[in-house]
């Protein structure tokens, strides 16, 4: 073939190529609009009565919310912390159902500024698949964004002051990255353990930014709020139910959608005619702790691997790690916190579609199998086991992509 035929043959599946990109990003488009339809319809509408739904989490919290305002105690079934408390008061003042239908647009709202957040972040948004990426992305946790739109509920809105906290780090922008944590930290304390984490990493100015607005939400906005008594019984109160949280028959006694750790293994240790919960609750513990500081000091040892041309941000990274070892520990752990999993998810989903990377292989195949499974599991306890073990290997999975290892040096360029 002569060169001018090469060169034609060349230029002529050029257009091709970009228009096959073209159909993938309106479809991966429309898949996306579609899902996140679905999910506010049946968030929005209680299909049963005919109405606006006002059985979700939001609703209820907000319920909650107002006794303890008025009674100054925190009620058995809220464990939020008194700034959300508060915000969750005011909003009702709007009336149902317009407080939902408000919350519900800041959810959507947060959904389309993490997934837009996160495309910069990993520099997504310069290649010519950005739709694709958000769709794959969302697709992977559909389980966990779908409960926590259907139940109205904030961990969506969680990821997005997050995400805007590293987003404004980047930028320099060290009080808004300092505020935007802590008013996370508000909703979910979470990412808390990201405050440790930017002191190591030596951005003291962001992290002092932080305490001062901690300090505000959680001692100003109250004494504004209710008054200094009140304020301080409110927050005596919430600290109860804090601890309340560490008992051993805690997991029976908590009514909710149960996916924790410590209640799982109580559960299967009851089917095996185990019926004290002390053994599982051990063994839970012992497992949380010692998988957090396998996770503190792989962050704090692991190093980067020489001669990689692509990695993944290890700030992002990190922060999947420090949120995902705080889901295993958490003994509140209910399907909608999973909606956290998109943070890793989309770090995956970004490795999973550059050409040429190691390791795709395995990120394929557990990304499409572990979704399948969890939503083939059988409601309860086998969404929990699942959803657990998701966790666990979204962790390794992260691990394994990050370009850093916890072998030597030396080692490796032997």
């Amino acid at each position: 073939m002569s060169q001018e035929d090469q060169s034609g043959s060349a230029i002529g599946t050029e257009p091709e190529s970009a228009s096959s990109r073209g159909w993938v990003e309106t479809l991966s488009a429309v898949l996306l609009s579609t899902l996140v339809l679905i999910f506010v319809i049946q968030g929005a509408v209680d299909f049963e009565k005919g109405e606006f739904n006002r059985s979700g989490d939001h609703h209820l919290n907000a319920q909650s919310s107002q006794k303890a305002w008025r009674a100054g105690v925190y009620p058995d079934e809220l464990y939020y912390p008194p700034p959300g408390v508060i915000l969750r008061v005011f909003l009702s003042q709007l009336g149902e159902p317009a407080a939902g239908l408000v919350w519900m647009f800041i959810i959507l709202a947060s959904l389309a500024f993490s997934l837009r957040t996160l495309l910069m972040l990993t520099h997504s948004n310069q290649n010519s698949r950005p739709w694709l990426t958000c769709a794959l992305s969302l697709l992977v946790v559909s389980w966990y964004v779908q409960w926590d739109i259907r139940a109205i509920n904030y961990n969506l809105v969680f990821l997005a002051l997050l995400l805007a906290s590293f987003r404004t780090l980047r930028a320099r922008q060290m009080g808004w990255a300092g505020f935007w944590l802590a008013s996370s930290i508000t909703l979910k304390l979470y990412s808390a353990l990201i405050f440790p984490y930017w002191l190591w990493r030596r951005h003291y100015r962001a992290s002092f930014i932080a305490l001062a607005s901690l300090l505000a939400y959680f001692v100003v906005l109250p004494v504004v709020a209710l008054g200094p008594g009140s304020a301080w019984s409110l927050t005596l109160s919430w600290l109860d139910v804090v601890r309340s949280t560490a008992q051993i028959g805690f997991v029976h006694e908590y009514v909710a959608y149960k996916t924790s750790l410590r209640w799982t293994l109580a559960t299967l240790l009851g089917d095996w005619g185990v019926q004290s919960a002390a053994p599982a609750f051990w063994i839970a513990r012992c497992f949380e702790w010692g998988w957090f500081g396998f996770v503190v000091f792989w962050i704090g040892r692991a190093r980067f691997v020489p001669n990689l041309s692509v990695r993944p941000d290890r700030s992002l990274v990190d922060t999947s790690l420090l949120l995902m070892s705080a889901l295993l520990m958490s003994p509140l752990l209910q399907p909608h916190q999973g909606a956290i999993l998109l943070l890793p998810a989309f770090i995956l989903v970004v490795y999973v579609l550059k050409p040429g990377l190691p390791y795709r292989g395995l990120l394929v195949v557990s990304l499409v199998t572990l979704p399948l499974a969890l939503k083939a599991a059988p409601s309860g306890l086998g969404k929990a086991v699942m959803m657990l073990i998701s966790i666990v290997a979204f962790s390794g999975l992260l691990m394994r992509v990050s370009g850093r290892t916890l072998k030597h040096q030396t080692a490796l360029e032997a």
